[in-house]
């Protein structure tokens, strides 16, 4: 695989809009780094090649393309994530529940554990 196959192209850009300048290379997310590395990786000595390449299909996200949505199920309770919830959201907005919410959502709780 090459940074073409695994979905990455280098992109440039005019500092300040000016065109007459020299063009400066957009920076990498810190995801696409750890795949460049991942890829720069596979044949080093001591690297398991398929070990590597399985890494690197693993953080490929696939591109959807606009309007499609991932089949992924999330629990949510009144539109709002259970991870949400779990965090510093879930205190103050769980204030107005009605009891049977309430309870719904401390049965779920009790099946993660």
């Amino acid at each position: 695989m090459s940074m073409k196959e695994i979905g990455l192209k280098i992109q440039f850009y005019y500092p300040e809009g000016d065109d007459k300048r020299f063009q400066k290379q957009v920076p990498w997310t810190d995801d696409e780094c750890v795949l460049i590395c991942l890829d720069n990786c596979r044949n080093l000595a001591g690297m398991d090649r398929k070990q590597v390449e399985r890494l690197i299909k693993g953080r490929i996200t696939p591109k959807l393309k606009p309007g499609e949505k991932n089949d992924m199920e999330v629990k949510s309770f009144n539109g709002i994530s259970a991870t949400l919830l779990g965090g510093a959201l879930g205190e103050s907005y769980r204030k107005d529940w009605t009891e049977d919410q309430l309870k719904e959502y401390e049965e779920y709780l009790k099946g993660d554990q």
